[in-house]
């Protein structure tokens, strides 16, 4: 049990969305939420905090996690919505990312990875990425090209990127996600 809450823990850290408490929450309900547990999570997670803040210490100035989030600040100002983080699973996503649009205005498409890609790419899996164009078309002619300026963006900020311009497929990007505390 000690060795998943560990991991667990890791995973959180990594993502970096969560402070100290919401993390020994997190972790008391994963477990059973019951006081014995939540002093365990607790004194856990203490323990993975200093490991990973002296861990901190030793990354490079840019990480490929600063690269992944510039390539999306880039993309979201070149009319391609960018969420790192976006929901859940692929299927919330597709169905929500079209509310990230401010009332008004139009993009060309997008692009985001969810929360169980974001847990691979904690533990070193890569990164797999979601994108496509708002429409309704069964198979939009401008998806391709979507890809491909995702794709580009992310080659421009130093990321080695997977995808053979198969709009069927996500794109894949090798990151080891972590953020900064």
């Amino acid at each position: 049990m000690s060795q998943q809450l560990r991991e667990h823990i890791r995973v959180l850290l990594a993502l970096g969305a969560d402070d100290f408490d919401t993390i020994v929450g997190r972790c008391a309900e994963y477990l059973d939420g019951t006081p014995d547990v939540t002093s365990l999570a607790s004194e856990i997670a203490a323990e993975e905090f200093a490991a990973y803040l002296a861990d901190q210490r030793t990354w490079p100035d840019v990480t490929d996690s600063d690269r992944l989030l510039r390539a999306f600040r880039e993309l979201d100002t070149s009319g391609i919505v960018a969420r790192a983080d976006f929901t859940c699973c692929q299927n919330c996503g597709i169905s929500e990312v079209g509310g990230e649009v401010p009332s008004g205005e139009q993009r060309r498409g997008y692009t985001f990875c969810h929360r169980q890609d974001m847990q691979a790419a904690v533990t070193g899996g890569g990164l797999m990425l979601a994108y496509g164009v708002f429409t309704d078309a069964a198979e939009p002619s401008t998806q391709p090209e979507i890809g491909e300026d995702v794709a580009e963006a992310l080659r421009r900020h130093g990321l080695t990127v997977h995808w053979d311009g198969d709009p069927s497929r996500r794109i894949e990007v090798d990151v080891t996600y972590r953020r900064r505390r």
